[in-house]
């Protein structure tokens, strides 16, 4: 069992989009099959419904960027207040903890000569670059899949009930 979770956490590059685009088929075939008895054909029918999908999807961001920006701006405000309560608090406690390190370095009797190696971890524009990617790559193959799946989606999963 553990295998089997390990192997799909590995795989989920994979299995994610793929999953996404077989739900999203199954909630879009019934539209593409209402535009096919319209005598909409079924490519131009998915074609249809993936750009209003994507239009609405764009729509939906440009009508969230504002209040994303202003919720964004009051936050590194309210950041910044914190921090100076924070920092007033922190003062003595950054005292107690320099006069642990003193004594601590007075009862150190022996030096440790060995060097310590630390692994550097990639920051963080690396990762929200790195991220940004995977997130893109992902929604392309989505919307590929979700095409070919309503294009040919009863042939694929054959005659399923209505």
């Amino acid at each position: 069992m553990l295998a089997l979770f390990y192997t799909l956490h590995v795989a989920r590059v994979f299995f994610l989009p793929v999953t996404l685009a077989v739900l999203l088929s199954f909630l879009f075939n019934p539209i593409v099959r209402w535009l096919h008895r319209l005598h909409v054909r079924p490519p131009a029918g998915a074609a249809l419904v993936l750009t209003a999908l994507l239009t609405a999807l764009v729509c939906s961001a440009l009508a969230l960027s504002r209040p994303a920006e202003e919720w964004l701006n009051k936050a590194s405000e309210t950041l910044r207040q914190l921090e100076a309560r924070v920092r007033q608090v922190s003062q003595p406690a950054a005292k107690l903890g320099a006069a642990a390190e003193q004594v601590q370095r007075m009862t150190d009797s022996e030096r440790d000569t060995t060097r310590k190696v630390q692994m550097k971890t990639p920051g963080w524009g690396a990762t929200m670059l790195t991220w940004t990617k995977v997130v893109v790559v992902g929604a392309v193959v989505v919307l590929v899949l979700l095409y070919f799946l309503l294009v040919r989606g009863t042939l694929l999963f054959g005659k399923w009930p209505n």
